[in-house]
């Protein structure tokens, strides 16, 4: 590596030299022992004070000064990888086509909803349709869940320059403590539609009131429960069901024998 060589040039490097020498990639001895020595090297020369610092010192001062613990201060490798592509450090591996590594993608799975309806002791017996309003989380289907307006682009965050995540350094009165969050902007994604859908306002999904016609079985008993296959909360992953509840209803002529009887009294 150059003395004069640009932060893009190190970048560059580092990344060349992670892939191939990682030792889930790289199953050679001297892999593993390379990859740490990589990832310290790159530690100090993003560092603009550590870099500093090392060209003071020299390789063999600067080994004596500072530790492991000063060198890796404020190193994220997850963050570096974000760097150069839509994902972080483990899901560049995967794309890179070995194993070792799994995504680490929250899974989004929609909730499921539960209903209750009451009725007759005639559909109870005999069965019958019911109908019933669903309020519950839908794909748009304007921007197809993205939070873009068709024709616009889905686009990097420029809060969080498109890590997803934030750091914040606050002085503490034993030192100084760096916290890393979710981006407030992005939610964590990396990225935010270049222009807001106008049905969703950028949330690719949203809250809908749907008439759903259910089929109510012959011979079902109070208590029952159905279930309504994905009829709940929309998720990427998995939307969510929906599950009735049956009651049934009373035809009122023990209630009105009652009144009548303890009327009497």
């Amino acid at each position: 590596m150059q003395h004069n060589a640009s932060e893009d040039d190190i970048k560059r490097a580092y990344r060349d030299l992670a892939l191939k020498f990682h030792p889930d990639r790289n199953k050679e001895k001297s892999a593993e022992e390379k990859f740490k020595e990589i990832n310290e090297a790159y530690a100090v020369l993003s560092d603009p004070q550590k870099r500093q610092q090392y060209d003071a010192y020299g390789p063999e001062g600067f080994g004596r000064t500072f530790t492991q613990e000063d060198i890796f201060r404020g190193f994220d490798i997850d963050e570096v990888f974000r760097q150069f592509n839509a994902g972080g450090f483990q899901d560049l591996f995967n794309v890179a086509g070995f194993g070792g590594f799994e995504a680490t993608r929250r899974m989004d799975i929609g909730s499921d909803i539960l209903e209750q309806i009451t009725v007759s002791k005639h559909d109870a017996e005999h069965g019958g349709e019911r109908k019933l309003t669903v309020r519950h989380i839908k794909l748009c289907d304007n921007c197809r869940g993205n939070g873009a307006e068709r024709g616009s682009k889905v686009i990097s965050c420029s809060e969080c320059r498109g890590q997803g995540k934030m750091k914040a350094t606050v002085r503490i009165p034993f030192g100084i403590m760096e916290t890393i969050t979710t981006c407030p902007r992005c939610g964590g994604i990396g990225k935010v539609p270049e222009k807001q859908c106008r049905v969703c306002h950028g949330h690719g999904r949203m809250h809908i009131e749907d008439k759903v016609t259910m089929r109510i079985p012959a011979g079902i008993t109070s208590g029952s429960r159905l279930r309504l296959a994905g009829l709940g909360d929309y998720g990427v992953d998995r939307t969510g069901d929906l599950y009735v509840d049956i009651i049934i209803k009373d035809d009122g002529k023990e209630s009105k024998i009652g009144k009548r009887f303890f009327g009497i009294l």
